[in-house]
């Protein structure tokens, strides 16, 4: 996992990847006027998915741990803030099986050891894969939010 914030994202070395300058680039141009959708960067091995939603209180009896096996997530709130909660894997009981064509697995989530980032305009997380993770809860009193969620298949990182 990296966290930090969009003005560093040109310091992690990616160059050797061919894509990299490609998502730099895009990354560098988004604004919370971007419209909700999918954008195609090379197909399903590197894409954006731009989001509308409301934020979550932490108590929703639905909330989970998402965890990809795929894709890495890189996470950009556009417009309003939230947080994401992480926490490791193991001893998590399953929601719901790994679903390949959706490349997520739901966790239960257990707030001890988790920890919480906040995600505002600026900033940005990287995810890997199979690292469980709680997007879309609320800092304070749910909200509204525009997020891009970048996904890079682990294939283009060879890992």
């Amino acid at each position: 996992m990296i966290y930090d914030f969009c003005e560093n994202f040109h310091l992690y070395r990616f160059e050797k990847y061919e894509f990299w300058q490609q998502l730099f680039a895009f990354i560098s141009d988004l604004t919370a006027e971007l419209a909700p959708g999918r954008y195609p960067l090379q197909g399903e091995k590197l894409f954006v998915n731009v989001q509308e939603y409301q934020t979550k209180p932490l108590e929703a009896p639905a909330n989970c741990l998402e965890l990809h096996r795929r894709y890495l997530d890189i996470q950009l709130v556009l417009d309003g803030s939230e947080r994401i909660f992480c926490r490791a894997g193991a001893g998590l009981a399953g929601r719901q099986p790994y679903s390949e064509s959706s490349d997520c697995a739901l966790l239960e989530f257990k707030p001890e050891g988790a920890y919480a980032l906040p995600l505002y305009p600026g900033n940005f997380i990287l995810l890997l894969p199979e690292e469980p993770h709680m997007p879309c809860i609320a800092c304070r009193e749910p909200a509204k939010v525009k997020k891009a969620v970048v996904k890079i298949d682990r294939r283009l990182l060879g890992i």
